[in-house]
């Protein structure tokens, strides 16, 4: 049942008026980001003569290509997170669900702080001419995401990352949290997420096994800038004048690697819902979140009905130098898919289903062995014993 919720220790009067009307704006006169269905049934043509799938990490260069249903088929992301429509509805009438209070709490205290935090997002992002990666993750996850969470320490990044920075580095000196955050299977897709946060009540340095029940995965696309600096054989100052947009990615079409975790976060999902494992919210479906200096995407697959969707375009992070609230609004539904998150409309299902294919070219037989294959394993480098064992593969119980 709906209790009343008063927020007036985080907003001020004017504060919680602009909030309310940023939120009846994002639920009233938008139905959300389209999501597309995506094919990945179609081996890469070096794979025609195998079309049997194999293991690969996230890092590297997708064996499966991953294109476009045709006919088309999207619905808005609205379908999926129905749930929290209706809890933005209830909030603007003054009412939150008890177990909802901790998530809006968060959104109310970012929305607090938000010019803070997107002036310090904003200020590096222009200012920092070599961008890399785990820069990216650091302070995207400082400034932005982790603040999302009702404990803002509840996250880690992937303690692997190359060149990884102890504090964050836009000058703040807030300390960074790394540790193993390993999902999937080595008989499809495996790896470590960049960041993965933690959206519980409670704080992950004292109940860490509870905290890490419920979890959010976001990544980051992989910057050239290393790759190039050797290849072009170029000095510092030579680089410094380049565009940055030369040096990285294309964003655009950059996406294997988000699927590729989108369906493995799935299948760790409806492992535990086939083997009787209580979750919160008892669907398989995971969305997950592609985060660049300037844009985000959004990709989910549902490993019960075998549909994969994303954002049919790269989607602005920022509106000049602020961070959009529809943006920061889709993060925050994503981060708490598990209070928010639910399986779209039978009308909609009933179109979308099996259109990832992904079972019929597994087979069903190794789709099932696939699952049950499929891990996470995610720990704090604290947590760490000391003579730890190999953990490049998933071989570890699941959290």
């Amino acid at each position: 049942r709906p209790l009343h919720h008063s927020s007036a220790d985080v907003l001020l009067p004017a504060q919680k008026e602009l909030f309310k009307d940023r939120i009846h704006h994002y639920i009233y006169e938008n139905k959300g980001n389209e999501l597309q269905a995506v094919n990945a049934g179609v081996p890469c043509p070096s794979q025609m003569t195998n079309p049997i799938l194999p293991g690969q990490s996230f890092s590297d260069h997708s064996k499966v290509y991953f294109g476009w249903r045709s006919p088309q088929l999207s619905f808005f992301s609205s379908s999926i997170f129905l749930k929290g429509y209706m809890a933005l509805k209830l909030y603007l009438h003054g009412m939150v669900r008890p177990n909802h209070i901790p998530a809006f709490r968060a959104l109310e205290r970012f929305f607090s702080e938000k010019e803070r935090h997107g002036d310090c997002l904003s200020r590096y992002l222009q200012k920092e001419r070599s961008l890399t990666e785990p820069k990216v993750a650091c302070v995207f996850t400082q400034h932005f995401l982790s603040q999302l969470l009702p404990h803002p320490t509840n996250f880690i990044l992937d303690t692997n990352a190359k060149g990884k920075s102890a504090e964050c580095p836009c000058g703040c000196r807030a300390p960074m949290l790394y540790g193993t955050s390993l999902v999937g299977s080595h008989d499809l897709f495996y790896g470590n997420a960049d960041i993965v946060l933690f959206p519980s009540d409670k704080n992950l340095s004292q109940d860490a096994m509870n905290v890490m029940e419920t979890s959010s995965i976001i990544t980051t696309p992989q910057y050239s800038f290393e790759k190039e600096f050797e290849e072009d054989d170029i000095d510092g100052d030579e680089f410094a004048e380049k565009d940055l947009s030369d040096i990285m990615s294309d964003e655009t079409t950059n996406y294997d690697q988000v699927l590729m975790q989108a369906i493995s976060v799935s299948l760790c999902k409806h492992k535990q819902l086939k083997n009787k494992k209580l979750t919160k919210n008892n669907i398989s479906a995971v969305p997950i979140c592609q985060i660049t200096k300037d844009t985000y995407c959004v990709a989910l697959y549902d490993a019960r009905y075998d549909y994969l969707m994303r954002t049919n375009k790269p989607l602005n992070l920022f509106d000049g130098n602020s961070l959009r609230f529809d943006a920061v609004l889709d993060l925050w539904l994503l981060i708490h898919h598990n209070l928010f998150c639910s399986t779209p409309h039978q009308k909609i299902l009933k179109k979308i289903k099996g259109t990832c294919d992904l079972i019929p070219q597994l087979g069903r037989d190794r789709f099932e062995k696939i699952v049950q294959n499929s891990r996470f394993l995610y720990m704090p480098e604290n947590m760490h014993p000391e003579n730890t064992d190999d953990v490049s593969v998933p071989t570890a119980k699941d959290v």
